[in-house]
């Protein structure tokens, strides 16, 4: 919702009757401590004077039309939502590998069975003890960084798993999932300070969702073609 306020500012430049008063904050000159400041810019920092830079371009060129605004506007987003986070992926040497027997496959599906059902409970209590009902609130982002340390713990949960070989790669998916979540949560946390980046973590947990349950799904599909049904649902 941020990222779209920030779009719907760009496109709708010519609602001002003169770019003198669309201008005038950003071309007064800045305070000595905004000079000074040792700050980091944020994502948000960075596209925003990006695409200030952008327009200028255009406008110094007598191009600053509707259309050609609108099409900026259109590049960022597509540059946004292109963006990933960066995470440390595992490699399959962390990965404790074993032979594809029948009681390995078994205690496979009843550990993930379990971590499951666990991080579940603890996501569960997290959210009403917060006593969660907006989402700009500091309970929200309270919640949303434990979630990320409960990912995180997760993650070193799984790598503790002896994994039938058949199901190693998968597994390292698995982990790897919720190493990324960890990272899109934490800083999803941080929405207040950098929205860009936060859309991004959005929109990379979305996938992250999607790509969890696929793999969840291969572990009872493997698990099932091998005559073994779990009492508990992943």
């Amino acid at each position: 919702p941020t990222f779209q306020a920030q779009v719907v500012a760009v496109t709708k430049t010519e609602q001002f009757s003169s770019e003198d008063v669309f201008l005038k904050d950003i071309l007064d000159p800045p305070s000595a401590s905004a000079i000074n400041s040792a700050t980091p810019l944020s994502s948000t920092d960075v596209v925003s004077r990006q695409l200030f830079s952008d327009y200028m371009g255009l406008a110094s060129q007598g191009r600053a039309t509707s259309e050609n605004l609108s099409g900026l506007a259109g590049e960022y987003a597509d540059s946004i939502l292109g963006q990933t986070l960066p995470s440390k992926n595992v490699e399959m040497d962390r990965i404790i590998i074993v032979s594809d027997s029948e009681l390995n496959l078994s205690q496979y599906g009843q550990s993930i069975a379990t971590v499951r059902e666990k991080y579940k409970n603890l996501v569960e209590k997290r959210y009403h003890d917060n006593n969660i009902g907006n989402l700009n609130s500091s309970a929200f982002q309270v919640f949303i960084s434990e979630v990320s340390k409960l990912y995180e713990s997760s993650a070193q949960e799984l790598l503790s798993i002896a994994v039938p070989a058949s199901l190693a790669e998968n597994h390292r998916a698995l982990v790897n999932n919720h190493i990324s979540s960890a990272l899109a949560m934490k800083t999803l946390a941080k929405m207040n300070e950098d929205p860009v980046i936060a859309y991004t973590a959005m929109t990379n947990q979305t996938q992250n969702g999607k790509e969890e349950t696929e793999l969840l799904l291969n572990i009872q599909v493997t698990l099932m073609a091998n005559g073994i049904i779990l009492e508990r649902d992943l």
